[in-house]
C-alpha cells in the first residue's frame, strides 16, 4: 500500500476503555492504521481518554494516551499541529481544537469520521465547523449521511458510507454448542430458549426497546405457557433504571425469566452470543449496531428496529428480521414466530455476515478514502 509521503494522525475519544461500538471503530480504524505503514507513510494514533494502547491493534511506539487529561491533550494537538498532512477524528466532539489545528495548518486536510446520533440533532458552532469543513466525512450508514445532507451545508458527494465491519479478532470459527459454563451460571435449562439483549441499561438507553421486550415476554408467556425462555438483559445498569425494571418484571410475573447479567466483559462476549438463540433489540437511534452484526456472525436470530441504522447493519431484513420499534405487536409476532418455530444457528448465515462485513474489505476501503484526499 502506499500513500504518498502523507503524515497521518488518528485522534479519538477512546477506544480501549469501554466496549460500545464507537469504541469498537476506533480500534478497527487502529488496526487498519497500523497495516498501512510503509516507507511513504507515517501514522500516529492519538486519544483524549485511553492511557494505552493494544499492539495487537497499533504499535505504541506511534501512540499517545492523555488518560482523561482535556488540556494536555488540547495543547499537545495545538502545539503539534503542523506535524501532520491529514487528520482522521474519531468524534465530532473534538471539533473545538480540530479547528485550532487548521488555522495553525491551513494545508491539514480533514476527515471525519460520524456514527450516529452525535450529529443527528442541529449542530452548531465548532461542531458545524468541523461537519462542513471536513474535506471528507466517513458516515457509519447511508441514514446518518442523509440526516447530515438534510440539516446542514453539506454536500452529498462530500460524504461516503463506509459500513462497520467485524473486529479482526472476531473468531470465525462456528460453535453450535451452548457454553456450559453459562447454562450453568444462569440456570438455563436444556429446552429453555434464550433471548438475549446487549446494551447499557439507563434511562438514556432506554430507545434500545428493552422495556417493550419485556411487556412482549410477558404476552407470550400469558398465551402459551409451554415455551420455556429466559431473557438476558446484558450490560452496566444504573441503579435507578435497573429498580424500575425489577419492579416492571415482579409486576409481569417475570422474576425467573429475566436475568440481569451486569457488564459482560470482552473474553465472554462471544460465549454470550453462542448462549443465546436470539438476539432483540428494538431500537430507534442506531447509527448503524454493531451488535446486530456480531450476534448474526455467531448465526443467531435478529430482531431489530427498521427506523434506523440498524435496516442497514441487517441488510434491510436479508440477514435478519425488521419490526417497527414502537408496535408491540410487530415485537411479538415475530418474537412469537422465532420461540415457537425452534432453529438451529446457521452456519450459512454467520459464513455470509463474514464475508460482507469483512475487515479486509473494510480496510482496503478505508485506505482509498484516506489516499484520494
Amino acid at each position: 500500500m502506499n500513500i504518498n509521503k502523507s503524515k497521518i494522525l488518528f485522534t479519538y475519544l477512546v477506544a480501549f476503555g469501554k466496549t460500545g461500538g464507537i469504541e469498537k471503530v476506533n480500534r478497527t480504524i487502529l488496526k487498519c492504521l497500523s497495516s498501512f505503514v510503509d516507507d511513504n507513510i507515517k501514522t500516529e494514533a492519538w486519544s483524549l481518554n485511553d492511557f494505552n494502547v493494544d499492539e495487537n491493534y497499533f504499535s505504541t511506539n506511534n501512540f499517545k494516551g492523555f488518560n482523561k487529561s482535556k488540556f494536555k491533550f488540547v495543547f499537545e494537538l495545538i502545539k503539534n499541529a503542523r506535524t501532520w498532512d491529514k487528520v482522521i477524528v474519531g468524534h465530532i466532539n473534538l471539533a473545538f481544537v480540530i479547528r485550532l489545528m487548521k488555522i495553525l495548518n491551513p494545508q491539514l486536510k480533514i476527515i471525519l469520521i460520524v456514527h450516529g446520533i452525535e450529529v443527528w440533532e442541529v449542530l452548531k458552532s465548532n461542531k458545524l465547523w468541523l461537519l462542513e469543513n471536513a474535506d471528507i466525512i466517513i458516515s457509519v450508514s447511508k441514514f446518518t449521511k442523509n440526516i447530515i445532507v438534510s440539516q446542514s451545508n453539506v454536500m452529498e458527494n462530500d460524504i461516503v458510507v463506509l459500513p462497520n465491519c467485524l473486529d479482526p479478532y472476531f473468531p470465525k470459527d462456528f460453535i453450535i454448542d451452548k457454553p456450559s459454563y453459562l447454562l450453568d451460571r444462569y440456570d438455563i435449562k436444556d429446552n429453555t430458549k434464550v433471548v438475549i439483549t446487549i446494551s447499557r441499561i439507563n434511562k438514556r438507553e432506554g430507545r434500545k426497546g428493552y422495556d417493550k421486550v419485556i411487556e412482549v415476554l410477558h404476552k407470550i408467556a400469558e398465551i402459551d405457557k409451554s415455551i420455556e425462555f429466559k431473557y438476558l438483559l446484558c450490560g452496566k445498569y444504573e441503579t435507578d433504571e435497573y429498580d424500575r425494571l425489577k419492579l416492571k418484571i415482579n409486576q409481569l410475573n417475570l422474576t425467573n425469566k429475566v436475568v440481569f447479567t451486569g457488564f459482560i466483559n470482552d473474553d465472554e462476549l462471544i460465549d454470550h452470543f453462542r448462549l443465546a438463540d436470539i438476539y432483540i433489540m428494538p431500537s430507534k437511534k442506531e447509527g448503524f449496531g454493531m451488535v446486530y452484526i456480531e450476534a448474526a456472525a455467531c448465526g443467531l436470530q435478529v430482531i431489530a428496529g427498521n427506523a434506523d441504522g440498524s435496516a442497514e447493519a441487517l441488510l434491510n431484513g436479508e440477514i435478519g428480521s425488521l419490526v417497527n420499534p414502537d408496535n408491540n405487536e410487530e415485537i411479538f409476532n415475530k418474537l412469537n414466530e422465532l420461540l415457537v418455530n425452534s432453529k438451529f444457528k446457521s452456519k450459512e448465515l454467520s459464513e455470509r455476515v463474514f464475508s460482507i462485513y469483512n475487515y479486509n474489505i473494510y480496510s482496503d476501503k478505508l485506505y482509498k478514502i484516506i489516499s484520494e484526499i
